[in-house]
């Protein structure tokens, strides 16, 4: 391909994705807090009060019926949305530009990264599978980290593929070091699993090392490739595998000095998984790719039991397996990679859809698009004649056609509800009759009260309040007010206190109503009995 038909098309596809998740954005959020958490820590800095939003948040943590997650999610998420506060404050569709802009970043880097391991098809195919799926056009549109460390983690692999597998020089061989030691502190500040990717670059220059010591055999083209770029490197640059360490723990140093620590992580949670659950994580882990074709689920009464994106998904393997048969000595960074990361899903103890595996979706669909192209050249059986060439490549390019086909009216057909919803959500924390019970919140009580909510971290970031998860009657005394969800809702049954309870609560006069409207009513607690 020739850059210029490169450059026009990566920005063909850009921007035509640009404008698509940029006009689905919407003036709502889901109920689930994390979002708050993140805005709150980017207000902290901008207040330059940090330490006053861990303790903050440690307050919810320590006393809710059951922990909220970590006292304080990695800084580097809130640090991507720190210039936008700043600016804009506390603009929902502001913040929320943030993620699309680093999804929009991601293609770029796909493209780029991925570039001279396919055809101009290739890799066209490879980031319009992720540029217009409605996966992420749905999850674009929250303030969540997956997609800024899918971003930063993507660019940390390919970076390490570039410099210290391929050894080729982007600025100059200490430059580009310190720069993947700088991507991956940052993809380690957006979460500390980030840590995984410092774990790969040391197996991979570990396993480069026997390569060169003949302990690892490899392919005869790819070792004197190797050696070729190895010999336009100086002698005196034995240190340089160490630069990207180095900038690493500077960066890391520097953060740990400024910012506050959070506690836990998610290696916080490793410790004794049973066996079983490890089995149950990794048939998890092994079927939830094919979330990622969730919109070509059909008929829809089967989408839990079975359907097309399980039949597509399936179809995948094969050429996955392919492609990394064939490109398993240049992409062994990428497979190492691939490994540890599910190793540590396997033994985390939670499991929460497909996003947890954002990470290695690139990976996974680079492979599979390699055995796409490789099936389309060779064939199974061969060159064979023209004709059988012409059908055997129209049968590689028909799926992919069809799935862009499905995937353009999906994420065409999530714009169209969007607007039907005119840019808002019906449910949430920015709903009229949510913004309304917040207003009166922090208008009509003591600003030093404790209010038990559902979502503590929302009612934080909305009110200033302190707030408080109580899902039980015996916990009651610990906040002043009670403001209680109305609406039939699966996950506040189990994080609210059960609604025969407060009518019990209520007639024992230890629950006064004090306001209500239609999704919410207020109580305020009498802990005198």
């Amino acid at each position: 391909m020739t850059k210029w038909t490169s450059r026009i098309l990566l920005m063909l596809i850009v921007g035509a994705a640009g404008l698509l998740y940029f006009s689905n954005l919407n003036r709502g959020h889901e109920w689930g807090d994390d979002f708050a958490a993140y805005i709150s820590q980017a207000r902290s800095l901008i207040k330059g009060n940090p330490s006053v939003q861990v303790a903050a948040n440690r307050f919810i943590v320590e006393n809710s019926s059951f922990s909220m997650g970590p006292v304080a999610y990695p800084w580097g998420f809130a640090v991507l949305l720190a210039p936008v506060y700043s600016i804009f404050g506390h603009h929902i569709l502001a913040l929320k530009s943030v993620v699309v802009v680093c999804f929009l970043i991601f293609l770029a880097v796909v493209w780029l990264g991925f570039r001279r391991r396919h055809s101009l098809p290739g890799i066209t195919a490879l980031v319009c599978l992720f540029a217009f799926n409605p996966l992420f056009l749905e999850f674009s549109n929250q303030i969540l980290s997956d997609l800024p460390y899918l971003l930063f983690s993507t660019l940390s692999i390919l970076l390490m593929g570039a410099v210290i597998v391929d050894r080729k020089i982007l600025l100059t061989p200490r430059w580009d070091r310190i720069f993947l030691g700088a991507s991956i502190s940052w993809t380690f500040f957006i979460r500390t699993h980030g840590l995984v990717v410092l774990v790969t670059l040391f197996l991979t220059q570990l396993a480069l090392a026997a390569r060169r010591t003949g302990a690892i055999t490899q392919p005869e083209e790819v070792r004197l490739e190797s050696e070729d770029r190895s010999a336009r490197h100086v002698s005196g640059d034995r240190w340089l595998p160490f630069l990207p360490y180095l900038a690493f723990l500077v960066l890391v140093s520097i953060w740990s000095l400024v910012l506050p620590e959070g506690g836990s992580s998610y290696f916080g949670y490793l410790g004794d998984m049973p066996w079983r659950s490890m089995l149950g994580n990794a048939v998890y882990y092994f079927m939830v790719p094919s979330e990622f074709f969730y919109s070509l689920a059909f008929p829809p009464e089967f989408y839990f039991a079975g359907g097309l994106k399980f039949i597509v998904y399936g179809a995948t393997l094969p050429l996955a397996l392919n492609g990394i048969y064939r490109r398993r000595s240049k992409d062994l960074h990428a497979l190492v990679y691939m490994a540890l990361t599910l190793g540590l899903l396997v033994v985390y103890p939670f499991t929460q859809g497909i996003r947890f595996i954002f990470p290695l979706l690139p990976f996974y669909f680079s492979f599979v698009i390699t055995g796409l192209e490789e099936m389309c050249r060779k064939g199974l059986h061969g060159s064979g004649s023209r004709g059988w060439l012409i059908l055997r490549r129209t049968i590689c390019v028909l799926p992919l056609l069809m799935i862009f086909i499905t995937f353009g009216k999906a994420s065409l057909g999530v714009l169209e509800m969007n607007q039907a919803q005119k840019g808002t959500l019906p449910y949430g924390p920015y709903t009229r009759t949510s913004r309304e019970m917040f207003t009166w919140i922090t208008q009509k009580t003591e600003l030093e009260s404790t209010i038990l909510f559902f979502k503590p971290r929302a009612m934080r970031l909305m009110t200033g309040h302190r707030s408080l998860m109580i899902n039980n009657s015996e916990q009651l005394s610990r906040g002043e007010y009670l403001c209680y969800y109305l609406r039939e809702d699966p996950v506040a049954q189990y994080v609210q206190i059960p609604a025969q309870e407060i009518e019990a609560l209520k007639a024992a006069h230890r629950l006064e109503p004090v306001w209500s409207n239609p999704d919410f009513a207020l109580y305020r607690i009498h802990n005198s009995q």
